[in-house]
């Protein structure tokens, strides 16, 4: 179903429907740390549900440092939207199509912090 390469410092996604995302040098693992870094915590919880369910679907496993990051992230998250709000939001996340979810995260690279 997935197609995967990683040239660094663009990480670039295709998928069977022909949709091709390049993320930048932020690469798709990292990006719920963006929106939490501008305080964004519902689309930092949602991206992180989406980023953690594709990753396990493509079997892209974490490094220690990604994981280290992500805990730090989604414990910040978690925090600042309490435990409900964080888990419905992760929940939407992981629910986001894998082109739908690039698309956003693409989208929100392009707005101004």
């Amino acid at each position: 179903m997935y197609s995967v390469s990683t040239m660094n410092p663009v990480s670039v996604i295709t998928v069977t429907s022909e949709v091709r995302v390049e993320l930048g040098n932020r690469g798709f693992r990292n990006l719920p740390g963006e929106p939490a870094l501008r305080g964004d915590w519902e689309r930092s919880a949602r991206f992180e549900g989406a980023a953690t369910f594709h990753f396990a679907q493509l079997g892209w496993p974490l490094d220690p440092a990604d994981k280290a990051y992500v805990k730090s992230v989604s414990a910040r998250t978690r925090a600042a939207l309490g435990d409900a709000r964080f888990e419905q939001l992760l929940a939407t996340g992981r629910e986001l199509a894998l082109d739908e979810a690039l698309a956003q995260m693409q989208q929100y690279l392009k707005e101004e912090p």
